[in-house]
């Protein structure tokens, strides 16, 4: 629930403090407007990838270093509840944990990565940091809430959990990501030619 929020920290709100300085004038005329927003995109991206993935992949790690690693039983797995075969590729965690695993680690950054262009393009229209950070969250869990009445999950917080109680499919996966990815377009767009205004 609170990947949106992490995703987007460490660079997404980065606009709003060059167009307090008037900084974002300066790089449009440098570089254009496009090619400004472009990377600004493109490191807020990147920066929240990171920002999921790092800290997912040295908890992975310690946690390797300090459990023993037993090859998943089926049987212990339902029975214990430690286990749901809604998750996404599901016979991949039973037979090759450790690649279900890092795939899991890898589209958690990706979702991050949306977040965070999201929560970025949002700062193009709103002059308030906290406020382009709490959007995406709200947008999450009404995604959820919707994902709870058609019983399928819709939301990052249904799929990036390995013990889903919604079924996960990857066109669901795909349709959120598409989704998130034309919103971005959408609004950043309108708001590099406002700016230019």
């Amino acid at each position: 629930m609170l990947v949106p929020i992490l995703a987007a920290l460490p660079f997404s709100t980065q606009f709003l403090v060059d167009r307090k300085t008037n900084y974002y004038e300066l790089m449009m005329m440098r570089s254009g407007k496009y090619k400004y927003l472009f990377s600004m995109l493109a490191v807020s991206a990147f920066a929240g990838f990171l920002a999921i993935a790092i800290p997912l992949l040295i908890n992975f790690l310690l946690f390797s270093l300090t459990f023993p690693a037993i090859h998943p039983d089926p049987f212990v797995y339902y029975t214990q509840g430690l286990f749901s075969f809604k998750t996404l590729f599901y016979s991949l965690q039973l037979n090759f944990p450790l690649i279900h695993t890092l795939f899991y680690i890898f589209l958690s950054g990706i979702i991050g990565s949306l977040f965070a262009v999201f929560s970025a393009a949002l700062c193009l229209h709103i002059r308030f940091s906290l406020i382009s950070l709490v959007i995406p969250v709200i947008i999450s869990i009404l995604i959820s809430g919707l994902s709870e009445l058609v019983e399928v999950g819709l939301s990052p917080i249904d799929f990036l959990d390995m013990n889903a109680t919604a079924p996960v499919y990857l066109w669901c996966i795909a349709l959120f990501g598409i989704l998130m990815i034309m919103l971005t377009f959408i609004l950043a767009i309108i708001g590099v030619r406002r700016l230019v205004r």
